[in-house]
C-alpha cells in the first residue's frame, strides 16, 4: 500500500505517462517556457532595479506562480517565500509573519496595493479579509525579504510586500470566475473593462464565502465550536487617464463588506464582527526622459461593528443590580460591549516622490506626510485619538563600473511622540562574472510606536468612557523598537543549465521590542497588561531560493523556497526574572516549499506545492502539506475558459496555528470564462 510521502510522487508520474504519448503532436511553447533576462524590481529602493543589484534580497510571485499555486487567499502566496510564515489565527483571520513568532497580529511588514499602504492603524498589522482582491487578479507580488524601513519607514521593519494588480488594458472586456467546494466555499468575481476617450477603466465585484474550520469533536470551551464563517463583498473601480506622452493620471476607488464569526468573542463563544472598508486613491505621474515626479494622494478607512458582549455590569462585578448605581454614581446596571463596537480608524496620506538619472548614478527622494486617526471606546475610552507623520527619503543606485554597484538609502520619520528617527542602509553588490552577483548590506530600522499603542487603555466601560475595569496599557517609558539587519547573499544566473539560485546569509538584531507582560495595578486585583519594550531578539540563518527547468522533462520546472533560523532572546524586564532566557522555538527552525508544475498535452497542466514546518512552541509537531492542482484552458466559440481542480493539504491534518483550527484536506473547483 503507498504511503503519504509516496502520493504526490505518484500523480505526477501518472500524469507524465499519460502526456508524453501525445506530447510530440500537440506540445506547446510560450515565453514561460524560457528564461526571461534579468528580473526588475521597484520595491526594494523604489528605483526600478535588476534583482542583482538591489540593496536588500526580494522574491517575485508572477502570475504564473500564483495560478499554480491553487491558493485562495492572498496571505497563502506568501509561504512561497523564504522565511515568511502565513497563517490562519481564526478560520477567516490570517496572519503573516516573517522571522518572527506568529501572533494573533502579524505585523512590522508594510503591505501596499498597487503603492497604497493598507497597514492598518488600528491593529497595527493587516486586515487580509479586506482586501477586495481575488488572486487571479494579481499580476505580481514583490516580497523584499529584509527590513525596508529605510524605503517605507517605521511599518516595513521586518519586509515589505507590494502587491501590483493586472493592468486594465491587458485584462478581458469581461471575466467571470467562480469557486466552489468544502468549508461552503462559493466564491465569485466579476471583471469588466472598457474606455471612454482617454480614459480606461475597470469594475471589479469580489464575493466570497466558507464556513471556516470545524468544531472540534471535545467542545471544552465555547470556542472550540469553531464559528468562524465568512461573507464579504467588495466593489471598486480603477482607472487610467493618458492625455499626452508625459502623462498620466491613475485612480483607484473601492468599498466593502465582510461578516466574519469570531470565536472567543463574548460570553456566548464567539462575535458577529462586521468591517466596512473603502478607499480612494489618486496617482499623477509626470515623465519627461530620464526624469520621472510622482504624487499620490490616497485616504483608507476601515469601521468595525461588533455584538459580543461582557454580559451585565452586575454580573461581572459579582454584585447586585442595585449596588451597581452606588458604585458608580450617575450609572445604572446594563449589558457592556466586549469588542469593537462602533471603531473606526481613518488614514490620510501624501506623497511627492522624484526620480531621476545622472551620467552612472539613479537616485530617487521624496518626502509625505500622514494622518492616522482611531476611535473606539474599548480601547481608547472616549474621543478620537489621532497622530500626524511626515518623512523625508532617499535612496541612490552608484553604477561604480560594469562589476559593481552601490547602494545608499535613508528614511527621516517623525512624530511628535517620538520625535525624529532615522534608518539608513548602504550595500556593494559585486558582479565578477556574468550571471553571478555577490551582496553585502548592513541596514538600521526603526519601529516608532504607533497611533494605538500611544493611546492603548482597554477595558470594560460604560457607555460614556467612565472606567470599570482596566485590562491593557502602554508603559509611559514605551520607545521605538531597532533593528540592524547584516546580509551576505550570492545570485546565479545560470541559463546554460536553465537554473537560478539566490543565497542569503542573514543576522539581525533586534533591540526594544514591544510586547505584553502582566504586572500589578493598584485597584486591579489581577493586574494589568502593559505594552512595553520588554525584549532583545536576535536571529541568523540562511535563506535560499531557486528556479529549475528540467531538460529530460520539456515543460517541468521547479521552484524552491527555504530558510533556516536560529533565533535567542533576552527578556528586559521580567517580573519574575528580569534577565530570563527566551526559549528559541518560538519559529520553526526549518521551513520550506517545493512548487513544481509540468505543462501537459491538449492544453493541460498540473502543479503541486509541497509545503514544510519544523515543529515549534515544542507542539511535537512538524508541517507535512501537499497541495494538487491540474488545469485545463478551453477555447470557446466567442470566449475562453479555464478549468482548475485544486486539492489543498491532500494526505493529511494538522493544527494551523492554533489546536483549535484543525486543517483538514480541503477540495475545490474554479472555473474562468473570459469574453
Amino acid at each position: 500500500m503507498l504511503s503519504n510521502k509516496n502520493l504526490p510522487l505518484c500523480f505526477f508520474a501518472i500524469c507524465f505517462m499519460g502526456s508524453f504519448s501525445v506530447m510530440a503532436e500537440d506540445a506547446y511553447i510560450d515565453e514561460t517556457d524560457l528564461f526571461d533576462d534579468v528580473q526588475t524590481v521597484e520595491s526594494a529602493t523604489r528605483l526600478k532595479q535588476k534583482i542583482t543589484d538591489t540593496p536588500v534580497s526580494v522574491t517575485i510571485i508572477d502570475s504564473a506562480m500564483i495560478e499554480a499555486s491553487g491558493a485562495t487567499e492572498i496571505h497563502e502566496l506568501l509561504r512561497l517565500v523564504p522565511g515568511f510564515l502565513s497563517y490562519s489565527v481564526w478560520g477567516n483571520l490570517f496572519g503573516v509573519t516573517r522571522h518572527y513568532e506568529p501572533r494573533d497580529f502579524g505585523s512590522r511588514l508594510e503591505v501596499q496595493v498597487n503603492g497604497r499602504s493598507v497597514y492598518e492603524p488600528l491593529f497595527t498589522a493587516i486586515d487580509w479579509t479586506s482586501l477586495g482582491i481575488d488572486v487571479a487578479d494579481i499580476d505580481y507580488i514583490e516580497v523584499v525579504r529584509g527590513s525596508s524601513a529605510t524605503t517605507y519607514g517605521s511599518n516595513a521593519f521586518l519586509g515589505a510586500i507590494n502587491i501590483v494588480t493586472k493592468d486594465i488594458l491587458s485584462r478581458p472586456k469581461t471575466s467571470i470566475r467562480t469557486a466552489l467546494g468544502n468549508i461552503g466555499r462559493k466564491d465569485l468575481t466579476i471583471n469588466h473593462s472598457g474606455n471612454v476617450k482617454d480614459i480606461d477603466y475597470g469594475f471589479s465585484m469580489v464575493y466570497r464565502s466558507n464556513t471556516g474550520f470545524d468544531a472540534l469533536p471535545v467542545v471544552k470551551r465555547p470556542r472550540d465550536l469553531s464559528n468562524d464563517d465568512r461573507n464579504s463583498l467588495q466593489l471598486s473601480m480603477k482607472g487610467n487617464y493618458v492625455p499626452n506622452l508625459e502623462n498620466e493620471i491613475r485612480f483607484d476607488v473601492g468599498i466593502g463588506r465582510t461578516r466574519l464569526e469570531v470565536p472567543g468573542g463574548d460570553i456566548r463563544g464567539y462575535s458577529n464582527r462586521e468591517h466596512e472598508t473603502n478607499y480612494q486613491q489618486i496617482k499623477w505621474i509626470y515623465k519627461l526622459k530620464d526624469k520621472q515626479n510622482t504624487l499620490q494622494f490616497y485616504h483608507n478607512y476601515l469601521g468595525l461593528d461588533d455584538d459580543s458582549t461582557l454580559g451585565l455590569v452586575s454580573d461581572l462585578l459579582q454584585v447586585s443590580p442595585e449596588e451597581v448605581s452606588v458604585i458608580f454614581p450617575g450609572q445604572q446596571d446594563m449589558a457592556l460591549s466586549a469588542g469593537p463596537d462602533n471603531t473606526h480608524s481613518e488614514r490620510y496620506d501624501i506623497e511627492f516622490e522624484q526620480k531621476n538619472s545622472f551620467s552612472n548614478i539613479d537616485y530617487v527622494w521624496g518626502l509625505g506626510a500622514r494622518r492616522d486617526t482611531v476611535k473606539s471606546l474599548n480601547l481608547f475610552g472616549k474621543g478620537n485619538k489621532s497622530e500626524n507623520r511626515f518623512r523625508l527619503f532617499g535612496n541612490i543606485d552608484w553604477h561604480i563600473n560594469e562589476k559593481a554597484n552601490a547602494n545608499f538609502g535613508l528614511f527621516l520619520e517623525h512624530t511628535r511622540f517620538s520625535g525624529t528617527v532615522y534608518s539608513p542602509r548602504v550595500a556593494l553588490n559585486l558582479h565578477p562574472k556574468k550571471g553571478h552577483t555577490f551582496r553585502a548590506s548592513i541596514t538600521q530600522g526603526k519601529l516608532a510606536p504607533s497611533v494605538t499603542l500611544q493611546h492603548i487603555s482597554t477595558g470594560a466601560r460604560f457607555p460614556d468612557g467612565q472606567l470599570i475595569a482596566l485590562e491593557t496599557i502602554r508603559d509611559d517609558t514605551i520607545k521605538e523598537e531597532q533593528i540592524t539587519a547584516y546580509e551576505l547573499a550570492y545570485i546565479a544566473q545560470l541559463p546554460q543549465i536553465n537554473t537560478q539560485l539566490d543565497v542569503k546569509l542573514f543576522r539581525e538584531e533586534m533591540r526594544d521590542f514591544v510586547g505584553l507582560q502582566l504586572r500589578p495595578y493598584e485597584g486591579q486585583p489581577g493586574g494589568v497588561r502593559v505594552w512595553d519594550n520588554i525584549l532583545n531578539l536576535t536571529t541568523q540563518g540562511i535563506e535560499l531560493q531557486g528556479t529549475h527547468k528540467f531538460n529530460t522533462v520539456p515543460g517541468l520546472q521547479m521552484r524552491l523556497a527555504y530558510a533556516y533560523l536560529e533565533t535567542e532572546g533576552t527578556r528586559l524586564k521580567d517580573i519574575s526574572d528580569p534577565e530570563s532566557i527566551l526559549p528559541a522555538s518560538s519559529v520553526p527552525k526549518h521551513s520550506g516549499t517545493l512548487l513544481l508544475t509540468k505543462k501537459l498535452a491538449n492544453q493541460f497542466d498540473i502543479s503541486s506545492v509541497l509545503q514544510y514546518q519544523s515543529d515549534f512552541r515544542n507542539r511535537n509537531a512538524d508541517l507535512r502539506r501537499v497541495d494538487l492542482r491540474i488545469g485545463k484552458k478551453l477555447k470557446l466559440s466567442n470566449s475562453k475558459a479555464k478549468v482548475d481542480f485544486v486539492i489543498q493539504n491532500a494526505f493529511n491534518k494538522f493544527n494551523d496555528f492554533s489546536p483549535r483550527n484543525v486543517f483538514k484536506p480541503r477540495a475545490f473547483v474554479r472555473l474562468q470564462l473570459d469574453f
